[in-house]
């Protein structure tokens, strides 16, 4: 729908702002999906690292990845 929109979101065809943020709000966000996955990998990497060492880069390989496929 942006393509009809124009390429510019200052200068929509829109005339209301519902039917602006459904043409330029994008997906919906789901932090706390996000945050929960997070905190997830933090605390098993740090209750089982000491025992198990190989985790410490493992963990940081995964959140790395995560940051960027969130920021594709």
């Amino acid at each position: 729908m942006r393509f009809k929109d124009g390429r510019n979101a200052n200068l929509t065809k829109t005339s209301s702002i519902p039917d602006y943020k459904k043409v330029w709000g994008g997906n919906e966000f789901k932090l706390h999906v996000k945050f929960a996955n997070l905190l997830n990998i933090t605390f098993v990497t740090m209750l089982y690292g000491l025992g198990l060492p190989l985790l410490f880069p493992i963990a940081a390989l995964n959140l790395l990845t995560k940051l960027f496929c969130e920021k594709l």
